[in-house]
């Protein structure tokens, strides 16, 4: 398994050499809407160069207001699926690698059959039509039950809401949150080395 981590915050050229010397082989950061409070801290070009000159590999992540069933709507699919990938481009993300959606609580089996499922295939309309990939984020319920309803999916499994079951065909597991690791909190993850990561 490879070793890596993901932040909401811009990685600086010292720090992504601090986490290559730490063993982290991969960063995951953010595409997020301009409503975000944390739109100025979102992965642009530059700090893609930044990372991938370092030698790490980047993890894409798209993530705003994800935390109840409500969010979920066709309207905020079209949203965030023309958000996503457009930032992906500005970014350089090269075509053929994922972005992961996160779903960011416990939902439950009708959330994800009502909302989360229908959004997400109408998301990939998007990541299709651009040549990505597209991956979910969230607890074993969440990455097995859209794993099943999507093929293909990518699947980003989170410790937390899992309750100890282990998604068999997860690439990424995010075990720890907010640990403070070369001058900045970050959540580490590990990767089964097949992930969807990316450099310029």
């Amino acid at each position: 398994m490879a070793a890596g981590v993901d932040t909401l915050n811009v990685v600086s050229s010292s720090m992504a050499n601090c986490l290559v010397s730490n063993g982290q082989t991969f960063v995951g950061r953010y595409y997020r809407p301009a409503a975000s409070n944390f739109y100025s801290s979102r992965l642009q070009n530059a700090e893609a160069r930044t990372i991938s000159n370092a030698g790490l590999f980047i993890i894409s992540i798209f993530q705003y207001n994800s935390r109840t069933a409500s969010y979920f709507t066709s309207s905020q699919a079209h949203a965030d699926g023309a958000t996503a990938v457009n930032q992906a481009v500005a970014a350089g993300q090269p075509s053929g690698t994922p972005i992961y959606f996160t779903v960011d609580y416990d939902a439950s089996a009708s959330d994800l059959s009502n909302s989360i499922i229908p959004y997400l295939n109408i998301v990939k309309t998007y990541t299709d039509s651009y040549g990505y990939q597209l991956g979910i984020y969230g607890g074993y319920r969440t990455t097995t039950t859209v794993g099943a309803a999507i093929p293909g999916i990518y699947r980003w499994q989170a410790s937390a809401w899992s309750s100890g079951q282990n998604d068999p065909n997860r690439r990424l597991y995010q075990y720890a949150i907010e640990q403070s690791i070369c001058g900045g909190p970050f959540d580490k993850n590990e990767s089964n080395g097949n992930a969807g990561g990316w450099r310029l």
